[in-house]
């Protein structure tokens, strides 16, 4: 319960360090959040929001581990599959796609340059670069 009121506060100002923590390389605008601000100033929204979160990083919970268990193990990547991170990402580090990469290396990883956590806002031109060479590769 305290989660939704910690990031509304303020104008939802954790999540906008958030944003500034996870893509420090990206100027946003007050425009750019606004979106997400509004979301998150709704607790109810908010709350929502985080659920996503919540559960895949509660590894003390056992159907979250067993959920990555099985990704990691039990189930082969058979579909053509692009992975883009970007280069400067302070929540998703270019270290867990290379072992990712390691342990599934049918997955095509793309490092984005200058991008943090989100390319498509960040560099969309590269993003869909990115995608349009993938699909093609792989009609």
């Amino acid at each position: 319960g305290l989660s939704p009121r910690l990031l509304a506060r303020s104008d939802a100002a954790v999540v906008r360090g958030l944003w500034r923590r996870w893509s420090p390389t990206w100027a946003f605008t007050d425009e750019d959040f606004a979106p997400t601000r509004e979301v998150f100033v709704d607790q109810e929204r908010g709350w929502a929001t985080t659920r996503y979160y919540r559960s895949i990083f509660t590894a003390n919970r056992a159907h979250t581990r067993e959920f990555f268990r099985s990704a990691s193990t039990d189930y082969p990547v058979d579909v053509p599959t692009l992975a883009l991170a970007g280069e400067n990402d302070g929540c998703m580090s270019v270290e867990f796609h290379a072992a990712m990469n390691q342990q599934h290396p049918q997955i095509d990883v793309v490092v984005v340059p200058d991008c943090g956590h989100f390319l498509h806002a960040e560099r969309p031109d590269i993003v869909a670069d990115e995608l349009l060479k993938h699909l093609k590769r792989h009609q």
